[in-house]
């Protein structure tokens, strides 16, 4: 993955944005909004969940399989 991401991984990648980060729902939903208007895809309903975006690396992984699919 750190060749697709175009950097080497670190342990921030395991990084929970709930509690390190401090992401509450309006973080939350002000991060679902940034990855749609920086990435250029819209975030479907039921991709609003926040153990998606758990970590630093599940929240790469999805914009990663997001793209790819677009």
């Amino acid at each position: 993955m750190s060749t697709i991401v175009g950097r080497s991984l670190s342990e921030n990648e395991a990084m929970l944005l709930i509690e390190d980060y401090n992401l509450d729902s309006i973080s939350f939903i002000e991060l679902i909004v940034g990855m749609e208007k920086q990435f250029g895809f819209v975030i479907p309903a039921e991709d609003y969940r926040i153990e998606l975006y758990a970590t630093l690396g599940l929240t790469i992984d999805y914009i990663l399989r997001r793209t790819s699919i677009e």
